[in-house]
């Protein structure tokens, strides 16, 4: 294995594994103590988040769809089928039937970055998590 192909791997797997601790509310580095913060912050919601798929992002844009196809077919196999082309983000947008639980879209990219023959046909991985509004803050 090329030594930069596993180096990549890995940095998809930490962005990944952050992104994750991110979209959950994980504390990434430490707990930090309510007092201590200048401002209040809301509860978070307790409701799982809903992703409608996943967004893979390109370093190489359009990507070439000979390259490509083994990484289409496995997300078609995983119920995920091309909804977008986003050519000023160099990204295609990929979207399940109906909604799912965000874990669903963090797992699926974990699998694609674990993946020898497709991990390296993309620059990142990253649900597309449909995103509540904030609400009001009490003062």
């Amino acid at each position: 294995m090329h030594g930069n192909t596993r180096c990549r791997r890995w940095t998809h797997v930490l962005a990944a594994a952050l992104g994750a601790a991110l979209l959950f509310g994980t504390p990434v580095c430490g707990e930090d103590n309510e007092e201590d913060r200048p401002y209040p912050l809301p509860d978070p919601d307790p409701a799982p988040l809903q992703a409608k798929g996943i967004i893979l992002e390109f370093e190489v844009w359009p990507p070439d769809a000979e390259e490509s196809e083994p990484l289409v077919r496995k997300l078609q196999n995983a119920g995920l089928n091309p909804v977008e082309a986003l050519p000023l983000f160099k990204s295609w947008v990929f979207a399940w039937d109906e909604l799912r639980e965000s874990d669903s879209a963090v797992f699926m990219c974990f699998e694609l970055a674990l993946d020898d023959q497709v991990s390296s046909l993309f620059a990142s991985c990253t649900p597309d998590t449909a995103l509540s509004l904030p609400g009001p803050v009490d003062e």
